[in-house]
């Protein structure tokens, strides 16, 4: 089954690749972080529990001169934001901002 973009019948599949990324795509016009939140930006109780879990794997580790936590869906980075203020003044000043601003 098709549906109609322009005037001319495409696939499904490129309907929505269209409606998502096309020209005038919801991806494209939009802020997308203005529309989707997770877990992360509802509460700072994911943050708390995060921490908690790093300093469990750092404790686990052996303590490592480095231990590094990638966010991958960044978003606007709440998350690194969030556990960068609860850190330590020990490790605070390790955070890199500049990586996820």
């Amino acid at each position: 089954m098709g549906e109609l973009v322009q005037g001319r019948l495409v696939s499904w599949r490129q309907a929505m690749d269209s409606a998502l990324y096309g020209p005038s795509g919801f991806f494209t016009r939009e802020a997308v972080a203005d529309h989707f939140h997770t877990s992360a930006q509802a509460s700072p109780l994911f943050a708390v529990a995060l921490l908690r879990l790093l300093h469990e794997v750092d404790e686990a580790l052996g303590r490592p001169g480095r231990l590094i936590l990638v966010d991958i869906g960044a978003g606007r980075g709440e998350l690194l934001t969030r556990l960068a203020a609860m850190a330590s003044p020990s490790c605070a000043g390790d955070y890199d901002r500049s990586r996820w601003n």
